[in-house]
This record gives structure tokens, sequence and C-alpha cells, in this order.
């Protein structure tokens, strides 16, 4: 199964990787291109920080974002868009989604004796 965040984050990588281009016009094409893989990043980060417990104005915070930002940015998210409503994860979809993660996490028997 492959992993969007790292998909995104090594090609931004493989752009960002010399020759870089000499024109001016094709080196802000080139970053405009390796911006869009790395948002993406960001928003495959941002839902797994909220999947994994952390608040939306935290999340916010730690990306530098308005708080408003971070429910369609988790709805784009590969981890968060099957939960997203208009666009937009709601608190409550959040809430859902997280004790959906949980229902489908190994928890190992613990030795009774």
């Amino acid at each position: 199964m492959s992993d969007p965040l790292i998909e995104n984050i090594d090609a931004a990588r493989a752009l960002l990787s010399p020759p870089m281009p000499v024109s001016e016009v094709e080196l802000t094409e080139l970053l405009s291109r390796a911006q869009e893989h790395l948002a993406a990043a960001l928003d495959e980060t941002m839902a797994r920080a909220a999947l994994g417990g952390a608040s939306m104005r935290t999340i916010a915070a730690s990306a530098q974002v308005a708080p408003n930002s971070v429910p369609p940015r988790l709805a784009r998210s590969a981890a968060l868009a099957p939960y997203a409503e208009g666009g937009k994860v709601t608190a409550e979809a959040l809430a859902v989604a997280r004790a959906d993660q949980k229902k489908f996490t190994f928890t190992p028997r613990r030795r009774t004796t």
C-alpha cells in the first residue's frame, strides 16, 4: 500500500534535485509544482496529527495557518477524505474517524498469569 505522505515528499524532492532550470519562468513553474506536493504532504501530516489526538487549533498553530483552514485541508487528506462533509472535516466527523481507527488497531493480549 502506498503512502501519500511519502509519495508527495519524494515528488517534491525529485522536482528540486539538480539540475535546476536557469530560466526564472521555468524555475517558478517548478517551484509551484513542488509547492503543490509539499502542501499535499502537509495535509496528510495534519490529518495524522488529528487522528493522533491533536486539536485543530494545535495543528493550525504548528502549521502556521489559520484555524479555519484546517478542516478543508483535513478533507483533502487520504486518511480523512471519507469523513469529509461539504469539503470539510468537522469535529464530530473527526471523533468518528478516531473511533474507527481505534476499532481497527491491534492490541496484543496481556498475560494474566
